[in-house]
């Protein structure tokens, strides 16, 4: 009932067709209603709302399909023989959710449980805390019954057989053995230990000890034994060599669980005990791993000089570079030691080596310096700033690297003379203008940078962060006249002493926008809005909670194009630029008789939008309204993409991109409206656009 009056009040607010309200069908509808409905779409087609709401009252709301629902609830025992966990729990949980929507997570889970029976039911509670999902109660549930058996149907030996168990081990368990009634004719039983047919293996004398390995003597081969190699009857001779073969690998393989080792002796095992390793340090964010990194550098002295030196164990031999060795030791050529004709590579490119340099190295030490006397390749083409120990010296001097908390290395046996390195200096470098193409030429380059000068008026600044754009205002009407619904007049929400903090810093930035000002204490407000502190990758933003005054707002029905249409309109384009307009929304100025609908309330007082916020019912149809009516010739001729706060100018060559992007940054700057300068991308044959990787030939 709560759900058709809903439908029916959503289609008569907003006046929409009975189309577009069926279309969301898919969607509203979840579990077995959405099967339902999808069965019955495929059966019928497309209806009217009027046919689906019988259809929903024929399905629901009536006695027969409660009651069928309860008797099936009550009638799927689980059974540990024929139902899987998974299919059985959620089946009973929709069932639960569809005849009781209020019941908790908790007596749902209880309710279901009690279908289980009692053994089945103590052993699954027995398991789990207080706080459990129905994943952990399908995983126990699975682990009871496929582990412990309880609930499964028990074979009782004595019946099957025959024969009490006890018959079959007596003081002579070969007389026994020839003598039990249930052994078969057609299958013979044997030892597998020994292949004796005589007893079993748990009789068995050669039976082994656990943990013992039994080494046994080859027997002796007579020469009259020998297999020829020409012999034709191959499969002779490969026979027991495979099968000692495939034992030894089990072996091995059970060792190496043992030993946590993988088990690599048959590619067809899986590693054994497979856990996720444990962070030392604090993860970083997705896509900042390389930030974590530091560096293994050390301050030595070579040659009575101070330098540094890179400790390197993926470095195969140590090496330095011809001119920074020049500027440590002038005249090191006459001390070269000959190479031979060996060849170096770094990163798959090929390393010219001169000769060996040979010098002592001293890592200072309050306890006792130490010297190491080791040979660096001198590379001619190696272009590093510090000598590089590699992976050659620090095998042979034992050098140890650390890299828990205090990272640290140590040389030789001694383990508690320990060396620091140098600190880490990161470098972040900002890019402080916006992107160019790698394929432009220096000549285009030149182009497209006075190009912008000449337009810089079309940018943001610090002295104009933001445009108001003067050829548009932003106009607000609802369908409800005075007085108005106490919904339009909420109070602010309760925020905690961080979020408050957050707000006031949104607040005072605003206000020295000109994006808002605080309502005087003699005007009348009859419409406040509360706001929220929404967060997101460490950064927090004020959002209007506008939902209530979007409900009674007139909507504004203005076109926007699809994506998959717009992008046909880059086909064939060499040259694609974006420029995104600084937040496009506070751009746009509201009339001063709709600002009184965008009063926000907070904990320190009432403010008004002056200019348009994010999150307002129509603010996408502002906002493409207001682009058409400044480029509206742009857009007809074709190579004009507008999205929601981005501008998109396709071109075939290269001047004529310049004149498209000085006609568009003429205009802007026209109507005072300001460009991101760093969010814009100039002259690129590939870029990301409208969610998607764009270019002339997609």
């Amino acid at each position: 009932m709560e759900f058709r009056r809903g439908i029916d009040i959503i289609k008569e607010d907003f006046e929409l067709p009975e189309r577009l309200v069926t279309a969301r069908f898919n969607t509203l509808f979840t579990k077995s209603a959405r099967r339902w409905y999808i069965k019955l779409r495929q059966a019928h087609g497309h209806q009217s709302w009027t046919w689906w709401k019988t259809q929903i009252i024929n399905k629901w709301a009536n006695d027969a399909w409660r009651f069928k629902v309860e008797t099936a609830f009550e009638s799927a025992k689980f059974n540990a023989d024929k139902d899987k966990a998974l299919p059985w729990f959620c089946q009973q949980k929709d069932r639960l959710t569809a005849l009781y929507p209020d019941m908790s997570e908790f007596m749902i889970h209880r309710t279901s449980l009690k279908q289980c029976g009692g053994d089945i039911e103590h052993s699954v509670k027995s398991r789990t805390t207080k706080k459990y999902s129905a994943e952990d109660i399908i995983n126990i549930l699975e682990e009871v019954t496929t582990r412990t058996r309880i609930g499964s149907s028990r074979v009782n030996l004595k019946t099957k057989f025959n024969t009490p168990w006890k018959d079959s081990v007596d003081k002579n368990p070969k007389e026994n053995f020839n003598n039990l009634k249930y052994k078969s004719a057609d299958t013979i039983r044997k030892c597998h230990i020994c292949q004796s047919t005589t007893h079993l293996s748990n009789t068995c004398p050669k039976r082994g000890k656990i943990n013992e390995i039994n080494i046994e003597k080859e027997p002796d081969v007579e020469k009259d034994d020998v297999i020829e190699e020409n012999s034709d009857d191959k499969s002779s001779i490969f026979s027991e060599s495979s099968k000692d073969i495939e034992n030894i690998n089990a072996t091995f393989d059970i060792m190496e669980s043992y030993s946590h080792l993988p088990q690599l002796s048959n590619g067809q095992l899986d590693l054994s005990k497979i856990s996720d390793a444990q962070l030392m340090k604090t993860k970083t964010n997705r896509g900042k791993g390389y930030t974590a990194g530091n560096s293994c550098i050390k301050e030595v002295v070579i040659d009575n000089k101070p330098t540094k030196l890179l400790l390197d164990p993926g470095e195969f031999c140590s090496c330095v570079g011809k001119y920074f060795l020049k500027t440590c030791v002038p005249n090191f050529e006459d001390q070269l030691l000959p190479i031979d004709g060996i060849k170096f590579n770094s990163a798959s490119n090929p390393m010219k080596a001169l000769g060996i340099f040979e010098t002592s190295v001293i890592f200072p030490h309050t306890n006792g310096n130490l010297r190491l006397t080791v040979e660096f390749v001198v590379m001619e083409n190696c272009s590093s700033t510090h000598f590089i120990l590699g992976n050659d010296y620090l095998i042979m001097y034992d050098i140890d690297l650390h890299n828990n908390k205090d990272r640290y290395f140590n040389i030789g046996d001694n383990k508690n003379q320990t060396f620091s390195f140098l600190p880490f200096k990161r470098q972040i470098t900002v890019n402080k203008v916006s992107p160019v193409s790698l394929h432009l030429s220096d000549k285009q380059e030149n182009k497209l940078s006075a190009l912008l000068y000449d337009h810089k008026e079309a940018f943001a600044s610090e002295k104009t962060p933001l445009g108001a754009i003067i050829c548009h205002e932003v106009d607000i009407t609802l369908n409800i006249e005075r007085p108005y619904p106490p919904l339009l007049r909420r109070p602010a929400y309760p925020e905690s002493p961080k979020s408050t903090e957050d707000l006031e810093i949104h607040i005072t930035e605003l206000l020295n926008l000109d994006v808002i000002r605080k309502v005087g204490q003699n005007e009348e407000v009859e419409i406040t809005t509360p706001v929220i502190v929404a967060r997101h990758n460490g950064k927090s933003r004020m959002v209007g909670d506008f939902r209530a005054l979007n409900t009674y707002t007139v909507p504004d029905r203005y076109s926007i194009p699809k994506v998959k249409i717009t992008l046909t309109q880059i086909c064939q384009a060499v040259y694609t630029s974006t420029m995104d307009s600084l937040k496009g929304f506070h751009q746009n100025v509201v009339k001063p008789r709709a600002r009184k609908y965008l009063r926000i309330i907070v904990h320190c007082g009432v403010y008004e939008y002056l200019r348009m916020p994010f999150g307002i019912k129509n603010a996408p149809s502002h906002f493409k309204r207001m682009i058409n009516g400044i480029l509206p010739e742009e857009l007809s001729e074709g190579w004009l993409i507008i999205s929601i706060d981005d501008i998109i100018v396709c071109s075939k060559t290269w001047d004529k991109h310049m004149c498209r992007v000085s006609r568009i940054l003429t205009k802007i700057q026209f109507v005072n409206m300001k460009i991101s300068l760093k969010e814009c991308h100039f002259g690129f044959k590939e870029l990301k656009a409208l969610e998607h990787v764009v270019s002339g030939r997609s």
